[in-house]
């Protein structure tokens, strides 16, 4: 489970700024301008617009914070798909298998499209594990082993475990 400073962290830490940035804006008013007579007056005006214009930048460092938060999340997630594939294919190397003809196949757009046609029809079924099996009209979802794989095909050949 991510933690939320992984999840929200740059937005509340835009929020924050924005924070920061109300309270220097404050200050510089209150020892350049000197719109108050007391620092709270100045941190906290009377006229809406000036509430309104700190608000607005707190908000427009939250959103740029969350913009960077999911920036960074989608980097991490692309450099963990990343470093899958490159263990995938040095055990696919270590296999036999030809690694050249692997890399072809993935850049193909025709085994693309069936990879999405597939991966849809699972969503629609509701098969969310690996492995997943349809055998018969049972949908078999994770490792069940060899004996749990022979029963539901028994079961679906003859309506009982064992033929």
């Amino acid at each position: 489970m991510r933690t939320l400073q992984s999840r929200y962290g740059l937005l509340l830490l835009g929020v924050g700024l924005g924070f920061v940035s109300w309270f220097i804006d404050s200050c510089a008013d209150w020892i350049w301008f000197a719109k108050s007579e007391t620092f709270w007056g100045v941190l906290l005006p009377d006229e809406p617009v000036e509430v309104w214009m700190r608000f607005l930048v707190m908000v427009i460092c939250g959103i740029l914070g969350y913009l960077a938060q999911q920036a960074f999340n989608r980097q991490r997630a692309l450099m963990i798909a990343l470093e899958r594939s490159n263990v995938e294919l040095a055990a696919a190397k270590e296999a036999g298998l030809d690694i050249a003809r692997i890399e072809k196949d993935l850049a193909s757009p025709e085994i693309n499209d069936t990879i999405k046609e597939n991966m849809k029809l699972a969503e629609d079924m509701g098969l969310n594990g690996t492995p997943s099996y349809v055998i018969g009209k049972q949908i078999v979802v994770g490792a069940v082993g060899l004996d749990g794989l022979k029963e539901k095909i028994g079961i679906a050949r003859c309506g009982k475990a064992t033929c």
